[in-house]
């Protein structure tokens, strides 16, 4: 399991989000996940939450900041910082709502 998560509960469904970013421990593992049946699975998909060699913007570098407002709407802060790592690339940090990038 990726280190220092930190949950975030969903107010209309009562699910948990737990984000795991990478500005204090560059790991491997998912950047984000739900509590499933007892489980931590990627979200929304392992490609998105993984490191990757796509495109800093397609996919989860650090989610910092995770929320669910009261409405169920996913908002998520990717600051894009690595430890280890000074710069943050292009596309790195970004804001998520709902599924889609509203901002660089």
């Amino acid at each position: 399991m990726p280190p220092n998560s930190d949950p975030w509960p969903s107010p209309a469904t009562d699910a948990f989000s737990f984000g795991f970013p990478r500005h204090a421990d560059n790991h491997k593992e998912f950047g984000l996940a739900e509590l499933r049946g007892g489980k931590l699975i990627p979200f929304p998909n392992r490609n998105f939450v993984y490191p990757s060699a796509m495109p800093y913007a397609d996919w989860l570098v650090s989610p910092h900041g995770v929320a669910m407002d009261a409405h169920d709407v996913l908002w998520i802060v990717d600051d894009g910082k690595r430890a280890g790592i000074q710069e943050i690339p292009q596309g790195a940090a970004k804001r998520l709502v709902a599924g889609r990038w509203v901002a660089t």
